[in-house]
């Protein structure tokens, strides 16, 4: 907007507000958001769209969703990397992953025949990959991130076997799986919360392949993240928000008395979990199980609505999220009252599916609760 303003003063009573109203721009990113690697990938996106325009370039991005939340059909991703073939460019590599996290994986079957029938050489071979369940990893691949993007992609929480041959071993595996451990502790105001283990990362520098969550991965840990990102950072990393939802848990200072930034984080990652409708995590149903003790009637309305709409689709693992619920109960630290009191008020009587539902969790959380809890 600067670089347009300057360029046309005359041209935008918009873009001349928009550049008054703004102090922060593209130049002094690094120095204003020294601590934020989480938006990293995006300004090193926007550099490269700047670029084009300054240079009078024409530049497609790969990455612009197609639909919400921040989808890309697959269908118009293979169109858009044809179009860098047709043209001999190679997609610039951060808009190229970001395009490959955010492409929908649910019914490839029309995607495939067009990347079969459009793309070729490395290209090809990709987004084959990615969209047939059979098709394997060819033994010469050029483009190591890109690899990863779709290995993560395909294979929710699973770690790719190649991950060692590609360099990215020093990713530790709860990162790519989920499985976060955590516990219960007194803060420093001496109340107590919830911790997780969030395994200290750095990015390797300089590198010839970063993976870009990796960005996600090494986030400053003292800070909280702004409620209004993350709705937009977990939407494109779909098969990677894991390390969100962790920053997010780690920063409630007291679950009995959430304060607002804390509240609007922990509504905005179970919408956005609703949205994405994909399989739930470890950390997904630490989550939801942790929102059902919720004492705010906001956060107990959306994890209700994702309980009731994972339940309808045939995505939640009732047996997993008793267990969770069960694992919290154990340490003492939130009324098992609250539990009881939504799955009769809210979760009962929806229908007959969700019945049998409820009643497959409440089986698992009694296999995994100790009787003494209840005397």
């Amino acid at each position: 907007a600067k670089y347009l303003a300057g360029k046309f003063p005359d041209s935008s009573v918009y873009l001349n507000k928009l550049v008054a109203e703004n102090v922060s721009d593209l130049s002094d990113f690094q120095d204003s958001f020294r601590n934020c690697t989480e938006l990293y990938p995006s300004y090193f996106i926007l550099l490269k769209v700047l670029n084009a325009i300054q240079k009078k370039e024409k530049y497609m991005l790969l990455a612009t969703p197609t639909h919400t939340p921040l989808w890309i059909d697959p269908v118009i991703l293979d169109k858009r990397i044809r179009y860098y073939q047709d043209h001999n460019l190679v997609p610039y590599d951060f808009d190229m992953q970001q395009a490959l996290l955010r492409c929908v994986l649910n019914d490839t079957g029309e995607a495939l025949d067009a990347a079969r029938e459009l793309l070729t050489g490395e290209l090809k071979d990709l987004m084959v990959y990615l969209f047939d369940r059979e098709a394997e990893i060819p033994s010469d691949i050029k483009y190591i991130s890109w690899w990863m993007c779709a290995a993560t992609g395909k294979n929710h929480h699973k770690i790719p076997k190649e991950i060692e041959k590609w360099g990215f071993d020093s990713i530790q595996e709860e990162y790519l799986t989920g499985n976060f451990k955590w516990e219960t502790g007194k803060n420093r105001e001496g109340v107590t919360s919830l911790k997780l283990r969030l395994p200290s990362y750095s990015i390797k520098t300089p590198s010839e392949h970063i993976f870009l969550p990796e960005y996600y991965y090494s986030m400053f840990r003292s800070r909280p993240i702004w409620p209004g990102d993350v709705m937009r950072i977990m939407a494109s990393l779909p098969n990677n928000s894991d390390a969100i939802v962790v920053h997010i848990l780690n920063n409630i200072r007291n679950y009995n008395e959430i304060e607002s930034p804390e509240k609007r984080c922990m509504i905005n990652a179970l919408h956005i979990l609703l949205e994405i409708h994909l399989p739930l995590s470890d950390v997904g149903y630490l989550l939801l199980g942790l929102a059902f003790f919720a004492p705010d009637k906001m956060i107990k309305d959306h994890a209700t609505l994702l309980w009731i709409e994972f339940v309808r689709y045939g995505t939640m693992d009732n047996i997993v999220l008793g267990k969770k619920i069960a694992e919290l109960i154990h340490t003492k630290w939130l009324p098992i009252q609250r539990f009881t009191e939504l799955a009769e008020t809210r979760l009962l009587h929806i229908s007959k599916l969700h019945d049998k539902a409820l009643e497959k969790l409440l089986k698992s959380f009694l296999n995994h609760i100790d009787e003494e809890m209840f005397e």
